[in-house]
């Protein structure tokens, strides 16, 4: 019905918008992108549409145009913590994470509460190499919000990188305790039990990584690595 209001009103923003979202959500995003650059053809200023243009060029990789969409819609006035947390993971992601501090800096001035801001915070610094402000803000963000499973996981990532591995499990350990469906946390954990010799538990850890997404080629990976170095240790 949308794809002929649409066909019948060309010039429908709204109908525009909303075929885009259902392209979106049905995995059709490079038509998303089409619809949503279409309908921002005819309201350049509209912050909403903006924002699901900008997400969807995120999602398909096109990091510098989802910079300039993000952007477009902040000077539209939809300046909110949401936006600017997506705006800053983006640059980071995108090679930027110079730009990146800028964008959580602007973020906590206005809520120097928001841990999802303190999080990616930390993890722009990280892509720095300036691994000590980065676990700063780490730990400023789980201790914001202990029940952030993701402000957890990044700062067991951290952790890690840093040659801390019992540190890290505890961190990852309650990234998949308050969200255990998610798949990186378990896949990490592995990764920290592996680093401490434990690899049958790091196993153990891996398989529940790829219960949750078979696909998940690094939590292979590790269980290959994890098994190799059992079967090395038997004897004969």
């Amino acid at each position: 019905m949308l794809a002929q209001t649409v066909a019948r009103e060309p010039n429908n923003v709204e109908a525009l918008h909303r075929l885009g979202l259902c392209c979106a959500r049905r995995g059709d995003k490079p038509r998303a992108v089409e619809l949503y650059r279409q309908a921002c053809s005819l309201a350049p200023a509209n912050p909403r549409l903006l924002c699901d243009l900008a997400r969807t060029l995120r999602d398909l990789g096109c990091f510098s145009a989802a910079i300039e969409s993000y952007r477009r819609a902040i000077a539209c006035g939809r300046a909110d913590m949401a936006l600017l947390v997506e705006l800053g993971c983006t640059q980071t992601i995108a090679g930027k994470p110079g730009h990146a501090l800028d964008t959580f800096a602007r973020a906590l001035s206005i809520d120097p509460a928001c841990a999802a801001a303190w999080s990616q915070r930390g993890n722009a610094l990280c892509a720095l190499g300036r691994h000590d402000e980065a676990l700063f803000c780490h730990q400023r963000a789980t201790g914001l919000a202990p029940g952030d499973a993701f402000a957890w996981l990044h700062q067991g990532v951290l952790l890690l990188q840093l040659g801390r591995p019992a540190d890290a499990r505890l961190s990852l350990a309650r990234a998949a305790a308050h969200k255990p469906d998610l798949a990186a946390a378990w896949m990490r954990c592995g990764e920290a039990l592996a680093a401490l010799g434990r690899h049958d538990l790091a196993i153990a850890s891996y398989d529940r990584a790829i219960a949750l997404d078979v696909r998940y080629a690094q939590a292979w990976l590790g269980r290959a690595r994890a098994q190799h170095q059992i079967l090395r240790r038997e004897p004969g």
